[in-house]
Order: C-alpha cells, then structure tokens, then sequence
C-alpha cells in the first residue's frame, strides 16, 4: 500500500527530526487540519504529531494579514525564532513543497548570524509514491544535513 509506505517515511522522518533538535511543523492550512487528517489517514504520524508543536500560521495571523499566506509562513517562523539560542549554532531545516517556507526559512535565518538554513523543496502535488520517494533521497541524508556547518539548499521538484 503506498499510502502505509508513505507514512513509514513520514513517522521515520519526524522521529528523526525530533532526536536531533526542536521540531516544529508550520502550516498554512487551517488548525487542527494537519492533525485530523493524518489521524484519519496516517495514524501512525499522528502519534508521532502529538509529541510536536504544530502552528497554523493562517490561524495566528490571517486576520493581521488578510489575503497573504507569505507573511503568515514569514511571521510564524519569527516566533519560532524567539526561541533560538543565539550564542549557538542553530540549524533551521525546512522540509516543504512550497516557495513560501523556504523564503520564511531563509528570512528567519538572516536574522541570526549563527543559523545555518538548510532547505528541501519538495515536489507541489506530487503522488504518494513520488513524495514516499523524495522522503527517502532526504532521511538517507537527514543527519549529514542536519549537523552539516554550512548552508544546503535541496530541489526535488522534478519526478524521482
């Protein structure tokens, strides 16, 4: 089922994640959806979802920002930047299908001289199968990014 691989990916990739640092998932979408919908259609996450902080960025700022879903991404990474230790090295990884996360991820790491931004672009719209796929080119790497000094920028917007 591509479904039960694509949440192994998932949960694998989040678990990860949160071994190696403070994970956060910021969303367009509207509260509580990333919840509902991975518990209807991967439990699995969903129980991995309930250790991390999820922030609607539409739910926090769309009545500052009507209408602009770049500013709320933009702000809702500040906030989580409040929390950065600036006397350390901080990587930011963004892992995300839209332009809009990396720009935010990006802004957010300009504005501390010890971040180091790593992003992935993710394929927009992509099958199950083919986001299974683009999970799995990232988690190989996943520590190697993550304690890496430098910058990376990674595109996998073409079909893998």
């Amino acid at each position: 089922n591509k479904l039960s691989k694509l949440e192994e990916s998932v949960e694998r990739i989040l678990k990860l994640a949160t071994q190696l640092g403070q994970t956060y998932i910021i969303t367009n979408a509207e509260g509580g959806w990333v919840e509902y919908s991975s518990q209807l259609y991967i439990p699995k996450v969903y129980n991995v979802l309930s250790k991390l902080k999820i922030i609607s960025a539409r739910e926090t700022y769309e009545k500052i920002y009507p209408g602009n879903p770049n500013e709320w991404k933009n702000q809702a990474f500040a906030l989580t930047g409040e929390k950065l230790d600036e006397s350390t090295i901080t990587n930011i990884v963004v892992l995300g299908d839209s332009k809009i996360e990396m720009e935010a991820g990006v802004n957010l790491s300009k504005m501390y001289s010890t971040a180091r931004i790593k992003t992935a672009k993710f394929r927009e719209s992509p099958s199950p199968n083919e986001l299974n796929n683009q999970l799995k080119l990232v988690l190989a790497k996943f520590e190697e990014i993550v304690s890496s000094l430098k910058n990376w920028t990674i595109r996998l917007e073409k079909q893998v």
